[in-house]
């Protein structure tokens, strides 16, 4: 016996209808299912997608029309017209989806089913944490960055941007051979003194070497423009330069990194499907873009746990979503 779709709340009457209402449902509920069922939650042995269905239902009834942690007003018209097309062809996908209403887990790991509605740049700057961590993150973050006298990090570069020519091919071939086979001058690598004691030269060496292949590799995907202007040698150049101007802390929360943890990170970590090595991993000091779309590179060291909040957002633009929900009242259930 077919179960009936939820009926279209009346919030959203005139602005999406009930046949695409009941479809983006039925789609969310069937991917969200199939994720925890892969991920083994508990919760699954006894539910279906109908389940899932309803109580995606619920939470879209109890949110309305605005995002529960940023108050802003969620764009319920772009549902049904994201595609994994899209983060291919569109280059500001992030920002022109950041207020598309998205269903996410209340708590990732609780043992009951319990979902939300909240926009994209909520569900991916919250990532795996509870509502109230979440929330006393963000706080913490505003916090800190109002006292801190650190100097805004895209100012440190002094770099005219006009003046930038693209990379020929082969000065691409060359810098990329010399680093996979470790040929460059190591010299200009010297572990910074503060790390002194905390990890040996060869694996900050060997550490900083894979980040620089690693993130070159993901931006030449990404077809970002610093690829254009820059080898795989100045990406290691730039990570340097990153480490040096960083410290023990982060410099969003001010928390002791975990700098023995760096080449201890494998792919493999979490393919369980677990979110456990999340929290184990929370302060591995990572590597980041300050801009992503500037062709020049500027990166700053933070922990995994801010790297993967941030995702696209500059620095300004992440503090300011802290302030946003930092100065919301508490949240209600």
């Amino acid at each position: 016996m077919l179960i009936p779709p939820p009926i279209l709340p009346e919030f959203l009457d005139g602005v999406v209808s009930q046949e695409a209402y009941a479809a983006w449902i039925k789609g969310r509920a069937r991917q969200l299912f199939q994720r925890d069922k892969q991920r083994k939650q508990p919760y699954v042995k006894t539910a279906n997608w109908y389940l899932y269905r309803e109580k995606i239902h619920e939470a879209v009834v109890i949110c309305g029309t605005f995002d529960r942690y940023s108050g802003d007003t969620l764009r319920w018209e772009l549902i049904n017209t994201w595609s994994i097309n899209k983060s291919k062809t569109d280059p500001d996908i992030f920002r022109n989806y950041a207020l598309m209403p998205t269903v996410d887990h209340v708590d990732p790991q609780s043992q009951t089913l319990e979902l939300e509605i909240c926009s994209w740049v909520v569900n991916l700057v919250k990532g795996y944490l509870a509502p109230e961590q979440f929330v006393a993150l963000c706080r913490k973050i505003v916090a800190y960055r109002e006292k801190s006298a650190l100097p805004p990090i895209a100012a440190l570069s002094s770099i005219d941007v006009d003046t930038l020519k693209p990379v020929s091919a082969w000065q691409r071939f060359v810098s990329n051979l010399l680093c996979r086979l470790q040929l460059d001058n190591h010299g200009e690598y010297k572990l910074p003194p503060f790390l002194e004691g905390i990890c040996l030269q060869k694996v900050y060496t060997k550490w900083h070497l894979r980040r620089a292949i690693s993130l070159y590799q993901r931006d030449k995907k990404a077809k970002r423009n610093c690829v254009l202007y820059n080898t795989i040698s100045d990406y290691r150049q730039a990570i340097c330069n990153a480490v040096a101007l960083s410290s023990l802390k982060d410099p969003y929360t001010g928390d002791t990194m975990r700098w023995d943890l760096i080449g201890t990170w494998t792919s493999t970590k979490g393919s369980d499907g677990s979110d456990s090595f999340k929290r184990n991993y929370a302060l591995l000091p990572t590597v980041d873009h300050v801009d992503t779309k500037s062709k020049v590179l500027v990166f700053e060291i933070c922990s995994w746990q801010i790297n993967s909040c941030r995702n696209d957002l500059t620095s300004e633009e992440f503090v300011d979503l802290c302030k946003k929900i930092s100065g919301k009242s508490p949240l209600k259930k």
